[in-house]
């Protein structure tokens, strides 16, 4: 015997919670509680330590919790506004020589 296990995966059963399969995210929050955060990181996106703590009694969850959302709302939003991977960046329209002013000395050379 080569010693793999032929019976794939090891365990039978449905897979963990924690592997995405593709189906209905779920959240620990309520509707009305992702929108109203969305609305407040729409106008900070750097809460507070007091505004956070105030923000989480108001819509359900713990400062731990508004903690992480917020920095993986911020990550998610800075991924969508940086140019795709292989971008390139747009050239200068015009001269790109180098224009000395007239009083550097030229060397001779």
């Amino acid at each position: 015997s080569s010693g793999i296990n032929a019976e794939w995966p090891l365990r039978p059963g449905p897979l963990p919670k924690t592997i995405w399969t593709g189906g209905k995210l779920s959240y620990n929050m309520s509707e009305t509680a992702r929108k109203r955060l969305i609305e407040y990181f729409d106008q900070n996106p750097y809460p507070t330590p007091e505004e956070r703590k105030a923000l989480a009694a108001e819509v359900g969850v713990t400062d731990k919790s508004l903690i992480y959302w917020f920095k993986n709302r911020r990550s998610r939003q800075g991924a969508k506004n940086s140019p795709p991977t292989g971008a390139t960046v747009p050239q200068l329209s015009g001269t790109t020589e180098l224009q000395l002013p007239s009083t550097v000395p030229h060397l001779p050379g």
